[in-house]
């Protein structure tokens, strides 16, 4: 029970609760791991069959990154929630492969992100996939400090525009 421990803490729940026992469909990564994090597809298919023999239940699966760097939760359920209206503001998947530009310069738009933080807690960096005029999409990471990086974590830097410039081998991008 000790690889539980975490979580229980996490939830507020203590070793003695009943509720203990069930926390985990797999036993965790000690028990039912696989190389690159392949423990959460099992996790996923555990929590399916749980969730199937209670219609209506809930159930959270967690896991870490192949790094242990990222810590990802889902809430599933057999009740489907509420669709998410469709945002025309937002492009439309693409049909097939983009190519990557190397070192674009010029207009961008955000297509995708990611805040990186520190051991501190802090974000230390944004790297951001961005979609080019030309049809093409490039990396790249943000210019600016911590201030720059905690105003993208609370406002959507999805859609948005920025400016490229190759830089010491880095595309860097630049809020416009």
């Amino acid at each position: 029970m000790a690889h539980h421990v975490g979580a229980l803490d996490a939830l507020g729940i203590g070793l003695d609760d009943p509720r203990a026992q069930a926390v985990t469909q797999t036993g965790g990564l000690p028990y039912h791991g696989g190389p690159g994090s392949n423990y959460m597809t099992h996790s996923l298919a555990a929590m399916t069959e749980t969730l199937r023999r209670d219609a209506g239940s809930y159930g959270v699966v967690s896991g870490v990154g192949m790094h242990m760097q990222k810590h990802a939760y889902g809430v599933w359920s057999t009740t489907p929630g509420a669709a998410a209206p469709a945002d025309p503001a937002l492009p439309a998947a693409a049909g097939g492969p983009v190519g990557i530009v190397a070192s674009p310069s010029g207009d961008a738009t955000v297509a995708t992100y990611s805040v990186l933080h520190g051991r501190d807690g802090e974000p230390e960096r944004a790297l951001l996939i961005c979609d080019l005029p030309g049809g093409g999409r490039c990396y790249a990471v943000l210019d600016g400090g911590p201030d720059v990086l905690r105003s993208v974590e609370v406002e959507e830097l999805i859609g948005r525009h920025v400016t490229l410039t190759p830089q010491d081998q880095l595309n860097v991008a630049r809020l416009s």
